[in-house]
């Protein structure tokens, strides 16, 4: 069983690197790295959140379940998302990982759509570059193993 990280992965995404990526594992840490959720300046938040009970009806649209302030989607709120917290004592900050679960269930059913929804308050071109990358992964059949 092959573990991959993050610079391996953003390697041969970049094409900079040729290795067999196919049918790898991965950490919902190094996918969240991967994708850049994190913020630079916190530990306890995450630029989408990925429900891990995500599921819509075929017929139901993308705008029809984000609410929007003067024509805005929002993000889905963190509360919603699996997550796990890591206290360090009083010597470093807390530290939240976010969607360990919801990154398992997106790729185990290859739903596009729920990384649509969830990023669905990206500006465009963010949005299209995340998409990116999770069809790459989508491609490689890169398996997500979230902390637990």
């Amino acid at each position: 069983m092959a573990f991959f990280d993050t610079q391996i992965i953003s390697y041969v995404f970049k094409g900079k690197n040729d290795f067999n990526l196919n049918r790898g594992k991965v950490s919902s840490i190094v996918l969240n790295e991967f994708l850049e959720l994190y913020f630079p300046c916190s530990s306890t938040t995450s630029k989408c959140y990925i429900n891990p009970t995500f599921s819509l009806p075929i017929n139901t649209g993308i705008k029809e379940i984000s609410k929007s302030i003067n024509g805005k989607p929002l993000a889905f709120c963190k509360r919603r998302a699996d997550n796990i917290s890591i206290n360090l004592g009083n010597e470093f900050s807390s530290i939240v990982e976010f969607n360990g679960l919801g990154f398992h269930d997106a790729l185990k059913n290859k739903d596009l759509l729920a990384f649509k929804v969830a990023t669905y308050h990206y500006e465009k071109y963010e949005q299209k570059k995340l998409l990116q990358k999770v069809q790459f992964i989508f491609d490689n059949e890169i398996t997500c193993y979230p902390l637990n």
